[in-house]
């Protein structure tokens, strides 16, 4: 499956999230895109063994960076380390996202399974990393001449 612009990542991953989910009723999941980025990863996922009454419980939290250098990595993944830490007694389930563009060398060159073993040894504490490279997401049209989608041309110009 493509996406026609990487900003519609987290959408995506929400609807089809919330898809699934409707078929689990004792499982909820959050995004609230009005809270600071400091405060919040990108997903949070809930479960509830009383039909979300009293006890719900944080199980899952996911963060997805789109095009970021590898201080961005190892600053994002670090930022959900703490967040898992504080917002549950047991520790949810931590799953970072990156899609990878092609500007860092680092990235172009990377055995990207070898990368995420990687950067899993650096960090134990997250139970999935996972590096997918922007071309082998992106299926919408391209703009040569600017070396850019259509979609962010239009941004651009405004």
């Amino acid at each position: 499956m493509g996406i026609l612009h990487e900003e519609d990542l987290r959408a995506s991953v929400y609807g089809y999230t919330r898809e699934i989910l409707d078929m689990a009723p004792d499982w909820r999941v959050f995004c609230d895109m009005t809270l600071s980025k400091k405060a919040k990863p990108d997903l949070i996922f809930f479960h509830s063994s009383d039909d979300h009454k009293k006890h719900e419980a944080i199980e899952i939290l996911v963060e997805i960076k789109h095009w970021p250098t590898e201080r961005q990595i190892k600053s994002d993944i670090e930022k959900l380390i703490q967040l898992g830490k504080r917002v549950s007694p047991h520790r949810p389930m931590l799953v970072f996202l990156a899609i990878l563009g092609n500007k860092n060398k680092n990235f172009r060159k990377a055995d990207l399974s070898q990368l995420e073993l990687d950067y899993k040894a650096l960090y134990p504490d997250v139970h999935q990393i996972w590096f997918r490279p922007h071309y082998g997401l992106y299926c919408g049209p391209w703009d040569k001449k600017a070396k850019r989608d259509p979609w962010r041309n239009c941004l651009k110009k405004n």
